[in-house]
């Protein structure tokens, strides 16, 4: 629209780019630049940008310097650490399979309080768990990309009006949604890096107000553990030495980490030997349907001819 002038900038006086770091990090940065270069030059250094997140890189930070002049950084509370009104828990499950129980088990113990928000790493995962809990006499539902906006916006609309108790959610609820009163957060599948960890967790302890955020962990996620240890220690937590002593994974793994989160097994009471007995019964089933629809197809032509 700049581009074909349908709009104009020309009194544009401020530039407000929220969650600065995910537009940077994925790489927004030639489009933001080409949006300035339609803001007014000549106005009296009146034209002000302000740029928002949780967190800030230190390369997003740099490649923010190419973008804003004289900049001035204000930071509230310690730099890369969660607000100091969460409570943050490390739950440890050896095997993935023991996740729905132990989380059952909490629930079952009062300590998921609700309204809480649940994160898992991707939408099938989010349908999986709903699959679960959804018979558990839990007021549960979950939001995700396969469902339409209405659905969406009802979902949020229903947990806002405490309808709904606790939310099954991915990475993408943890940015840009404010929700009032969240008191529990669970990490249900392990974040994959500091940054998604802090704005997972912000989601409570929001206005001064105080919240939990419990974080499962395998041993599968051990590698991916000293940097969210890190992150609790720098927010005032008590965490064990000998988790202080892991090492961090290298830079270019924990960033492949964030695109490509671990494999899991699925979310299920069920065993997975049977699952396979299960799909393999629906398969013979079709199969029978479609010899026996090919059968009568071919008895009416032959009554045709």
């Amino acid at each position: 629209m700049l581009r074909e002038d349908r709009i104009s900038l020309d009194s544009t006086r401020h530039i407000v780019l929220d969650e600065a770091d995910k537009l940077l990090d994925l790489g927004f940065a030639p489009q933001i630049d080409e949006i300035l270069s339609y803001c007014p030059k000549d106005n009296g250094g009146l034209l002000q940008t302000l740029m928002f997140s949780a967190t800030m890189p230190p390369a997003v930070v740099e490649l923010a310097g190419s973008i804003l002049a004289n900049p001035l950084r204000v930071s509230i509370g310690d730099t890369n650490a969660a607000a100091a009104e969460v409570e943050q828990r490390l739950v440890f499950i050896t095997h993935e399979d023991g996740k729905l129980f132990s989380f059952r088990q909490l629930v079952q113990e009062g300590q998921v309080k609700p309204p809480a928000l649940i994160f898992v790493q991707s939408k099938e995962r989010a349908k999986q768990l709903f699959g679960e809990l959804v018979y558990d006499g839990i007021f549960v539902d979950a939001i995700h990309a396969d469902r339409t906006k209405q659905q969406r916006d009802n979902t949020v609309k229903a947990f806002r009006t405490g309808k709904i108790w606790m939310l099954l959610c991915t990475d993408l609820m943890a940015r840009g949604v404010d929700f009032k009163g969240v008191q529990t957060v669970v990490n249900y599948d392990f974040p994959q890096s500091a940054a998604t960890y802090i704005h997972r967790i912000g989601r409570t302890g929001r206005a001064g107000r105080t919240g939990t955020a419990i974080t499962f962990f395998t041993i599968q996620d051990f590698e991916s553990l000293r940097s969210i240890v890190g992150v609790m220690r720098q927010s005032g937590c008590e965490v064990p030495e000998w988790m202080l002593r892991l090492k961090n994974r290298p830079k270019k793994l924990r960033r492949l980490a964030e695109w490509r989160p671990p494999e899991r097994k699925r979310i299920s009471t069920v065993s997975g030997w049977d699952l396979k007995r299960a799909h393999k019964r629906k398969q013979m089933v079709e199969s029978t349907k479609e010899k026996s629809g090919k059968k009568r197809r071919k008895s009416h032509a032959g009554d045709d001819a």
